[in-house]
């Protein structure tokens, strides 16, 4: 049995056009990536891939733990690994989770769950509840230093 690559599950199958902007999300790619064994979420529970931030500037500066800390926090958005069974719930709260599929970008409020490393990967598992929205494009998030030189993986 071949072993499995590691890659960047917040940015595997996005595609980076030359506006710096996102040309397409192949969220098929990321489906292919995760097997039957990885993490599954259960119930109103989503699971949520963290982006892994550059270590230092463009200019080469190394940034402090504490910064890379805080950008992952201050930023809140994440890339949907998997969700249970009931996200969205049956009565009508918080239907808009109904539509979050495998591979969407999402915001979510501060302090959602507790980030957690699985297989290598920097992920957090949280309620339905706390997803703010769907972010179609990335690369168009700018708060803080998350923007296309601070993630790794989109450039």
């Amino acid at each position: 049995m071949t072993e499995k690559q590691t890659v960047d599950l917040f940015t595997i199958g996005l595609v980076i056009g030359e506006n710096g902007k996102m040309a397409a999300n192949n969220k098929e790619e990321l489906v292919e990536y995760l097997a039957d064994d990885f993490y599954k979420p259960v119930n109103f529970n989503l699971l949520v891939a963290l982006p892994t931030v550059q270590e230092k500037t463009p200019g080469g500066i190394f940034l402090a733990a504490q910064t890379l800390d805080d950008s992952l926090v201050g930023n809140n958005i994440g890339r949907v690994l998997g969700k249970g069974s009931t996200v969205g719930g049956t009565n009508g709260n918080y239907a808009q989770c109904r539509d979050i599929e495998i591979g969407d970008y999402v915001s979510y409020n501060p302090h959602a769950g507790l980030p957690e490393n699985y297989d290598g990967h920097k992920v957090i598992c949280m309620n339905d509840s706390a997803i703010k929205g769907i972010i179609p494009d990335p690369t168009k998030h700018t708060d803080g230093i998350f923007n296309s030189y601070s993630i790794k993986g989109i450039k």
